[in-house]
C-alpha cells in the first residue's frame, strides 16, 4: 500500500513540477490545470511541504493572469482566494520546524499581494500570524 501512496506522491510532484514549467513558458492556463491536479494528489498523500509549493504556484499564477486581464482562462483565483490560500499554504509549511525562511517568504508574498489590493490592515495583520 506504501507503494501506491509513494507513486501517487511522485505523480503529485511532478504536475507541480510541470506546472513550473508551464508558468515559466508563460502557459497560464496549463500551469493552473497542472497546480490544481498537484494539490488534490499532494493533499491526499499528506505530502505537506510539496503541497505548499503547489498551492503557491496556483496563487502566483493566479495574481500573474489577473494582473494581465486574462480573464478567458479558468481557474483563476480571486483576490481573496488568493489570500485565504497563502493562509492555508503558511498553515503548511508551519508543519515542517526547518521551514521556517520559506514561511516567512510567503507572508510576505501575501502581503505584496494585500498591499496591491489597497489592504493595508488585513497585511499587517498577516505579518502577526
Amino acid at each position: 500500500m506504501e507503494s501506491r501512496v509513494n507513486k501517487r506522491r511522485i505523480y503529485g510532484r511532478c504536475q507541480k513540477y510541470i506546472g513550473d514549467l508551464s508558468l515559466l513558458c508563460g502557459s497560464l492556463s496549463e500551469a493552473l490545470s497542472h497546480y490544481e491536479a498537484a494539490s488534490e494528489v499532494l493533499k491526499s498523500t499528506h505530502d505537506w511541504l510539496w503541497l505548499g509549493n503547489a498551492l503557491e504556484g496556483l496563487c502566483v499564477t493566479s495574481t500573474i493572469a489577473s494582473s494581465h486581464r486574462k480573464s478567458d482562462i479558468k481557474g483563476i483565483l480571486s483576490t481573496n482566494e488568493i489570500i485565504s490560500t497563502y493562509e492555508e499554504i503558511v498553515e503548511h509549511y508551519s508543519k515542517y520546524k526547518h521551514a521556517g525562511i520559506i514561511e516567512i517568504e510567503t507572508s510576505i508574498k501575501a502581503v505584496h499581494v494585500l498591499k496591491s489590493v489597497k489592504n493595508n490592515l488585513l497585511a499587517s495583520e498577516f505579518l502577526q500570524i
